[in-house]
């Protein structure tokens, strides 16, 4: 279109009710299309966490458990040696090592990120 067609829509009155209804339209769409993927990303961030944050209590208590047991495995003496030291029970070990591992890895990555998210200072710039 030539900008003396637009000019000539445009000054009727009745054509600039009607462009001006479509303008208003396209603008109303355009800001519902972005609230609705804000909240949508939103909410899918608020199910990741909750996601890793029962990781975490899972792993929490895998550990308690390994603890658990080579502290009952010592008490029992169990794996007791001729030198007065203790041995501990390898698989129970691994265990214990394994969510150790689980949990400061969840707590490095997703810890810092929501104190981020929280203070949103300029560092969740630089950290990204």
């Amino acid at each position: 279109m030539e900008p003396d067609t637009i000019a000539t829509v445009i000054n009727s009155p009745e054509n600039w009710v009607r462009f001006l209804a479509i303008i208003i339209s396209v603008v109303i769409a355009i800001l519902v299309l972005l609230a609705n993927q804000y909240f949508a990303n939103k909410r899918e961030r608020k199910k990741i966490i909750c996601e890793k944050i029962e990781e975490f209590y899972e792993a929490s208590i895998s550990y308690t458990k390994a603890c658990d047991e080579l502290i009952t495995d010592i008490q029992l003496m169990k794996y007791k040696r001729e030198s007065g030291y203790y041995d501990n029970d390898p698989v129970i070990y691994s265990q214990l090592v394994d969510s150790l591992i689980k949990m400061e890895m969840l707590q490095g990555l997703y810890t810092f990120q929501i104190w981020i998210l929280r203070k949103k200072t300029i560092v969740s710039t630089k950290c990204q």
